[in-house]
């Protein structure tokens, strides 16, 4: 099935259960655990720039973790269809990459062997569907300063865990609360208070940015992101030697909002 963006034949995954398939630390023949890894990873497919991102830290008893090979693979493939490169010397790695059909597996595969190091992870996930959202209530998109609350409908994501919502003041000036909030699983609608669109001084006209965005398992932070996510999601990895948390989202395109003072 195509979503959205271009097409070329990489096969990616949009659906996105995450589960673990196959992990371990450093561990002795008897089992104890020598050395701890974090791994923190996301998965973002942002329909702004018609790109895939993919963003990974891995520490090392507390030290960031900077020789591993990391490859995304498609669930049939030999080949990874992306390399992870490192970015620092922080124990991140990320790559990008352009549109794909998404109907199969991706998988995540972590590996380092060296002498004094043996670690290998694996990850197998997949990504919420694509979908879109509108503010039906607001004729031209615009907010006023005597509505109650702005509703937001979406279509639904096939494969989601559920939703957020952000919305966010375009303007660096404006310093309105906005809204950054999990939505109760697989509903598609939410009504968001006006006291979004306020400061301390009271109702604040201008442009703000909307996100509605379908998130499975528990995704992280990342710089390819244009919002942080908000509060509530927690750690979903826990194996041998390995701990940390990681997850996929789809962003579709933004909603813009005006919002004015009604006199």
């Amino acid at each position: 099935m195509k979503r959205l963006f271009l097409t070329i034949p990489l096969m990616v995954a949009i659906l996105l259960p995450i589960w673990l398939i196959g992990s371990c630390g450093d561990t002795t023949p008897t089992g104890e655990v020598t050395n701890t890894h974090v791994v923190r990873f996301v998965h973002a497919l942002l329909a702004e720039d018609g790109r895939v991102h993919s963003n990974l830290t891995i520490t090392r008893n507390d030290e960031p973790f900077n020789l591993a090979a990391i490859g995304l693979y498609n669930d049939t493939d030999t080949l990874a269809i992306a390399v992870m490169g490192r970015d620092s010397e922080l124990g991140t790695y990320s790559t990008s990459f352009n549109d794909f059909e998404l109907d199969t597996t991706l998988l995540l595969r972590t590996e380092i062997n060296s002498p004094t190091d043996q670690f290998n992870f694996s990850y197998q996930l997949n990504v919420p569907d694509t979908f879109s959202f509108a503010a039906p209530g607001l004729p031209g998109n615009i907010v006023r300063s005597n509505d109650g609350t702005v509703r937001l409908d979406w279509t639904g994501s096939r494969n989601a865990h559920g939703y957020f919502v952000v919305i966010e003041p375009a303007e660096v000036g404006n310093q309105a609360a906005g809204y950054n909030a999990l939505v109760s699983s697989q509903v598609t609608s939410v009504s968001v208070p006006i006291s979004a669109f306020h400061d301390n001084l009271g109702f604040r006209d201008g442009p703000y940015n909307v996100w509605v965005v379908a998130y499975h398992d528990n995704p992280v932070d990342s710089p390819a992101l244009p919002f942080t996510l908000p509060d509530g999601f927690t750690p979903n990895i826990d194996r041998v030697g390995v701990t940390g948390q990681a997850g996929a989202i789809y962003v579709p395109q933004k909603l813009v909002l005006t919002a004015e003072t009604v006199q």
